[in-house]
C-alpha cells in the first residue's frame, strides 16, 4: 500500500507540473494576440508527455543500475538540479532586468 500511495503522489504531482506548463503555454498565445496552431499544441503536449513519462522510469533505471549507491547520492543529486535551475532563473531575470533598463536608457 504505501508503495502504490507513492505511485499516486508521483503522477498526481505529474499531472499538476503538466497543467501548469499548459495554463503558461495558453497565456503566452494569448499575450502574442492569438491562439495556438493545433500542430503548435500537440507538439507541445507530446514533448512534454514524453519527458514527464520518461522521468521516472530514468530514476528508476538509476535505482535500479546503481543500487544503494544511488539511493545515498539522491537528495544531494535533487538539490544539486534545483540549485542549477534558480541559478538560470536568477541570470534570466537579471539579463531581462539589465535588457530593460538599456531599452529605456536608449529612449531618453
Amino acid at each position: 500500500a504505501p508503495r502504490m500511495m507513492a505511485v499516486l503522489v508521483l503522477s498526481l504531482a505529474l499531472a499538476a507540473d503538466a497543467f501548469a506548463v499548459a495554463l503558461a503555454r495558453g497565456a503566452a498565445c494569448s499575450t502574442r494576440g492569438g491562439t495556438a496552431q493545433r500542430g503548435e499544441a500537440l507538439s507541445t503536449g507530446a514533448a512534454f508527455g514524453l519527458a514527464q513519462g520518461l522521468a521516472p522510469l530514468i530514476g528508476w533505471g538509476a535505482i535500479a543500475l546503481f543500487g544503494e549507491g544511488a539511493a545515498r547520492w539522491d537528495h544531494w543529486i535533487a538539490a544539486l538540479l534545483l540549485a542549477l535551475v534558480a541559478q538560470k532563473m536568477i541570470r534570466e531575470g537579471l539579463d531581462r532586468r539589465r535588457a530593460a533598463r538599456a531599452a529605456g536608457a536608449a529612449l531618453a
